[in-house]
């Protein structure tokens, strides 16, 4: 989801479906929100990140925010206490 204040394109979303026999990745940019389901059982997610890891510059916003209305093509069956408790978009 784009979070850029000064991007025409700000709140709108788009949605990628990896699996593991491509061997695609994904990039996604500064000024982007992420989340990820997982569609299978047993399945490992791996990601990186492009800097040193900062725990203060951790944030989130709801996987479920009516803001962005994302299609998730199921809801989630286990979400951490800490996404479950993401606040809504408000910037």
């Amino acid at each position: 989801a784009d979070l850029r204040s000064d991007s025409p394109t700000r709140g709108a979303w788009k949605s990628f479906s990896l699996k593991a026999d491509s061997a695609e990745a994904l990039w996604i940019p500064p000024g982007y929100a992420h989340g990820f389901l997982t569609l299978e059982a047993n399945t490992v997610l791996l990601y990186l990140i492009s800097g040193t890891y900062r725990p203060e510059a951790h944030g989130g916003i709801r996987w479920d925010d009516p803001r962005f209305a994302i299609e998730w093509p199921r809801s989630p069956l286990v979400i951490s206490k800490t996404d479950r408790n993401w606040p809504s978009f408000s910037r």
